[in-house]
């Protein structure tokens, strides 16, 4: 499930209790979260209902790959998500970062066409 608990993201997923005991994993590291108790409070739920975890790094510049991952022993990535048998990792996103990506959102195409082309 991904963002989960992120209010201030349209995009977030905003589940009940009830509807994240029905998911396989929860996405508890994201490194564009701009607080970083989004991912505290996604941490703690999943380790209360006991589901899988997982991170994602929401790319949308260069200076945001590979920030956030997952890593496991097991040859089989699904199960391990699952069972809870991989260590989620990253770091956040600096604040200037995630606010351009805010702003890239909310120019229309055409001036972010025009901004990106003076550059």
């Amino acid at each position: 499930m991904p963002h989960p608990l992120d209010h201030r993201r349209g995009s977030a997923v905003k589940p009940n209790e009830k509807e994240t005991k029905l998911a396989d994993a929860l996405e508890i590291f994201n490194p564009r979260r701009l607080f970083k108790e989004c991912n505290e409070k996604a941490s703690f739920l999943a380790r209360k209902l006991r589901i899988g975890m997982t991170a994602g790094s929401d790319v949308h510049f260069a200076d945001q790959i590979g920030r956030a991952g997952i890593a496991t022993k097991s040859d089989d990535l699904c199960p391990a998500i699952v069972h809870a048998n991989v260590k989620v990792f990253g770091r956040r996103c600096s604040a200037m970062s995630c606010c351009r990506a805010m702003a890239r959102k909310l120019l229309p195409e055409e001036s972010s066409k025009e901004t990106r082309a003076r550059k």
